[in-house]
Formats: structure tokens, sequence, C-alpha cells
């Protein structure tokens, strides 16, 4: 198995053009869209974190009758063109590694990103957004980027979660 998908090698090398880094490596962690750092290295990760912590705006996201809206918050400070991104997460599973150091091994992950698309080219004023995220029953949720189409930063976020269904299966 493979986490590669062409959406997130384009995202990549977009990344690469914003960074000013490069070549493309992994597993590359990008940190409010404007630094990256070596995904591994779990001092170089916790600093980098601790120094990218800055107010990102919410994007308030609620279920509305089979869609979903999204209040997206006033950023005409921040940028003139802003991308609004939908990144739908799958539940927590397993896979194989099938390259690399690690193939063979079994690895369990969570909050991976089986879907990314752009929804819209945003000015910034303030709007409520409705979002037709259609999640299927592996995926655990969504969220919602609004990003500087020049730089990569990101400036808002926010993310609706599945709700957990508790089955009574074997019980009496």
């Amino acid at each position: 198995g493979s986490l590669a998908t062409p959406a997130c090698t384009e995202r990549q090398n977009a990344y690469t053009g914003w960074l000013r880094s490069g070549p493309n490596y992994t597993p590359q962690m990008v940190v409010n869209g404007k630094t990256d750092v070596v995904g591994y290295k779990v001092e170089s990760v916790a600093k980098t974190l601790k120094s990218m912590q800055r107010k990102i705006e919410d994007i308030p996201v609620a279920a509305s009758e089979g869609a979903f809206e999204a209040a997206l918050p006033d950023l005409t400070e921040k940028a003139a063109e802003i991308e609004v991104w939908l990144v739908v997460y799958d539940i927590p599973h397993e896979i194989t590694v099938a390259e690399g150091n690690n193939r063979g091994k079994i690895i369990s992950y969570a909050n991976m990103v089986s879907k990314m698309e752009p929804l819209a080219i945003w000015d910034g004023r303030p709007e409520i957004r409705t979002v037709a995220a259609e999640l299927e029953d592996y995926h655990a949720g969504f969220a919602i980027l609004a990003q500087d189409s020049k730089t990569g930063e990101i400036y808002a976020a926010g993310q609706y979660r599945k709700p957990v269904v508790l089955t009574t299966e074997g019980t009496e």
C-alpha cells in the first residue's frame, strides 16, 4: 500500500515552490502552510509547532439538511485571493507499507486524506458557504482550509467530524 496520490504529489510540489524548499521528501510535515520539517524528527516537529503558534481563524462548520455550511471569517486584510479547500479524511485503518525502510510493516494511520478538492477562489469577505461533502462510511470527516493562493499560508481552518455511532452488538 501507498499513501501517494496525484493530489498529494501536486500539493507537495506546490509547497516546494511556496516554501522555496526542495527536492520533495517523505515524510514532510508542513505547518500552517509556512514552514516544513521532517515528520519523524520529534524534537524538530515540536519546536516548529511551538514557533508557529499563531492564531488561525476558525471556520465553524455545521450539518444542514444533507449538506454542510461553513462560516468563512473576515480575511480581507490577509490576501486578495484565497483558495478554499475541502479535505476529506478517513477513519483509522492499517496499511502494509509497499516500499522503503518500512516495507512489509503494517502501520495504523489516522486522518489519512482520501480526497482533496478546491471549493472556491474567495475574496476574504465573511460569508456562509454551502459545502457539498459526500462522506462515505470509511470517511471520518472533512476539513475546510482557507489558504493564500500566492504563498500557501493557511489563514483559517475548520472541520466536521462524523458522529461516532456506538453499537450494542453482542451485549444483552
